[in-house]
């Protein structure tokens, strides 16, 4: 009986500390006033957040209405996803506290030493002291199982106030970014439209093009053909020149032909006129032996004059005077002067024959030559024109190619100004992709988020059911059923507070959603817009190009109607055909710029863009073949 008095009072003893350390806590409420701070901290926090995202929603809305025809206006919301705690965090600070898990071990505890003093004193003790005991301790247990039921009202409402709070500062967000949810929506109906106009005036760009290849390939067709007529031109030339050169040698070979036989014919007179001097001669010699001194001495008087005649032009006096002398003589020759004339006329009149025979060659050969000279000169002339004709078509030639040149310099200017365009219609477009892609991490996050504050509310509601349990089944709580009514109150309150919580987060990204949809819309417009300029650039560019091929053409269909025998010269000939092979080089290296690289990176291009350079790959190869 000693022991078991001694593990009785053991027992009270315990009992009163556990009280006294319950008064010590009561008095010393620590652990609550560091909770209130902590709360006071988040209130403080929540509220410079919510200014710092009003001032935030401000300026982007004055940077919005700036920009309203720029794709560059960028709608972004900050959340409070990245900041400050959580509700259901704010929850788990409070309730996850170790004055509460405390409170439910002592609890058990106590049950335990309940049961087990309930047992000893039943077998040990009156019923008077027992009942005495019994109500003391149950006056206890009552207590704290009042100050633990007080501790979670305390807390409930707090959360109350604290979700009513954070519902109040949602609806105010909603409200604020309904302006960037209209925005973003506007920027998603300009995004499709652009894309839908970008689409057809590619299309328009293609026929366009194909127009121009099919214009380039008749324009290429028509040179071929100068070409293959040049061509025959340059033949035709060289036969006509080939036939002069075999002309003039015939002439050349007539003309030594006659000096020939004119030489062959005086030298036959000559040699016949010698014959009959020397006939002559020897009959005077027989005739007149007598006049043979006389001969000897005229010969000698002859020869001297004659030397005298070659020596000295002086000495003809003298001989005057020796013919005076010699008159008489020459009656004597007169006889032989005679027949000597007459064998001159013999001769004279066979020369006379001759030259007469001569003469007629001579006007034959002269009429010959004068036909030859007129085909050569007609030939000359014809000559002359063709390549006064032929200058004239390289002039005009050299002048289409000069506007065919400018007309290929403006191409690429243009072209170079349309990639120009294009490329900042893809940095656009880079710049949209960005940020539609933020905006897509954006609602991703909030969805984390969401399942996290989902989880977090799930096991808070799991422990505050395990809770209100283990004081369902405690044997304390059967006897205040009629605070029952307040706890499930309690509880239908604070799962209404989180399903619309979860409704406003729902809501909340739906709106997001469509605020992406409004950027991603006016994007698109301003995208159109800009391609509507370009396209009218383009237009005007394709008409002037068209209006200088055709005038082009018409002048080639001029210039290839050249005469059938034209004589121009090799050089010219072969200088146009450099000029020609020169023009296609450049012609096709400026095709292979405006083609840009072979190969496409499709991955880090869209859909147009893409389609865009396939198309400037083919164009490129066909100008290249």
């Amino acid at each position: 009986m000693d022991l078991v008095q001694a593990f009785i009072k053991d027992q009270f003893q315990d009992d009163e500390e556990y009280y006294e350390e319950q008064k010590k806590k009561r008095s010393n409420p620590g652990r609550e006033v560091q909770h209130l701070k902590k709360e006071l901290e988040e209130l403080k926090f929540y509220q410079e957040l919510e200014r710092t995202e009003f001032e935030d929603m401000k300026r982007k809305m004055n940077k919005l209405q700036k920009n309203k025809n720029s794709s560059g206006a960028k709608a972004s919301r900050t959340m409070t996803q990245d900041t400050g705690m959580t509700s259901a965090d704010i929850f788990d600070s409070l309730s996850d506290d170790a004055s509460t898990s405390d409170l439910h071990e002592k609890l058990k505890k106590k049950d335990e030493e309940i049961a087990k003093l309930q047992k000893t004193l039943k077998n040990e003790t009156s019923p008077k002291e027992f009942g005495k005991r019994m109500h003391k301790l149950e006056k206890s247990k009552n207590e704290e199982i009042e100050e633990i039921k007080n501790h979670y009202k305390g807390l409930m409402e707090q959360l109350a106030k604290q979700i009513q709070k954070a519902n109040e500062r949602h609806d105010d967000e909603v409200g604020k970014n309904a302006a960037l949810r209209n925005t973003m929506e506007e920027m998603r109906q300009d995004m499709a439209f652009r894309e839908q106009e970008l689409e057809d005036k590619l299309l328009e760009m293609e026929r366009g093009l194909k127009s121009v290849e099919i214009k380039t390939s008749n324009v290429e067709g028509a040179y071929s053909t100068t070409q293959q007529k040049l061509a025959d031109v340059e033949s035709q030339l060289a036969k006509a020149e080939q036939d002069l050169q075999d002309m003039e040698q015939k002439m050349r070979e007539l003309e030594e032909d006659f000096e020939d036989e004119r030489k062959e014919i005086f030298d036959k007179e000559e040699q016949r006129v010698k014959e009959m001097e020397d006939q002559n001669r020897a009959e005077i010699e027989e005739r007149d032996h007598s006049i043979d001194e006389l001969k000897i001495r005229l010969e000698e008087t002859l020869e001297k004059l004659e030397v005298e005649e070659r020596a000295h032009e002086d000495t003809v006096i003298q001989l005057k005077d020796t013919q005076k002398i010699v008159e008489n003589l020459e009656e004597s020759v007169d006889t032989l002067t005679q027949e000597l004339d007459e064998a001159k006329n013999e001769a004279r009149l066979t020369r006379i024959s001759k030259d007469n025979e001569v003469l007629e060659v001579k006007e034959d050969r002269k009429s010959k030559m004068g036909a030859l000279h007129e085909k050569i000169n007609g030939l000359a002339s014809d000559k002359i024109q063709l390549t006064n004709e032929l200058k004239e078509t390289l002039a005009k030639l050299k002048a289409a190619e000069k506007k065919v040149d400018l007309m290929h310099d403006n191409s690429t200017q243009k072209q170079g100004a349309l990639r120009r365009k294009n490329s900042e219609l893809e940095q656009l477009q880079l710049e949209l992709r960005a940020l539609c892609d933020k905006h897509i991490k954006e609602n991703k996050a909030r969805d984390m988020q969401i399942v996290r504050e989902r989880k977090k509310w799930a096991a808070t509601q799991n422990a505050l059911t395990r809770e209100l349990e283990d004081l369902k089944t405690s044997p304390a709580f059967l006897k205040m059923q009629n605070s029952s009514s307040t706890n499930t109150n309690l509880e239908n309150a604070s799962s209404d507070d989180l399903k619309s919580m979860v409704e406003n987060l729902r809501a909340e990204k739906q709106s997001l959603l469509l605020q992406l949809t409004a950027t991603k819309e006016r994007a698109t417009r301003d995208m159109r817009k800009l391609e509507k300029q370009l396209e009218e650039g383009k237009d005007k560019e394709a008409d002037a190009e068209s209006s200088m091929l055709q005038k082009f053409l018409y002048n080639k269909s001029k210039k290839i109607e050249t005469p059938s025998t034209p004589a121009p010269k090799p050089n010219i000939y072969t200088t146009f055909k450099k000029a020609g092979n020169e023009s296609l080089k450049s012609m096709s290296s400026m095709s292979e710029v405006s083609a840009g690289p072979s190969k496409v990176n499709r991955g880090s291009l869209s859909s147009t863009a893409y389609r865009r350079q396939l198309r400037q790959r083919k164009m490129g190869n066909k100008a290249a073949e």
